[in-house]
């Protein structure tokens, strides 16, 4: 099975905010399934995540302790990533 991230629900795992329970559950359930699970997300995410991150931290939502504690987390989980390259044929199989 292959789950794929978008930024936006990757962020609610780093991080508390509306969201983050239900991602958190569904982490859990997958996790205890059998079958081999593949995560994988866009090389973009990586930008759209220490992006967010850092506008969250300079809007004052996180303490430095939380804001450097999510990007040692999402630094650890990005390793765990598959990332597809982007190509046209991927983009049109996608559509």
């Amino acid at each position: 099975m292959i789950i794929y991230f978008y930024a936006s629900a990757l962020i609610k795992s780093l991080i508390e905010e509306p969201g983050t329970i239900s991602i958190n559950n569904f982490l859990l359930k997958i996790s205890r399934h059998k079958r081999t699970v593949i995560f994988a997300t866009s090389a973009i995410t990586k930008a759209e995540i220490m992006a967010a991150l850092s506008a969250i931290r300079r809007g004052r939502h996180l303490t430095q302790t939380k804001f450097e504690n999510a990007v040692a987390d999402f630094k650890i989980r990005w390793k765990a990533f598959f990332i597809p390259e982007v190509t046209s044929i991927l983009i049109d199989n996608a559509g």
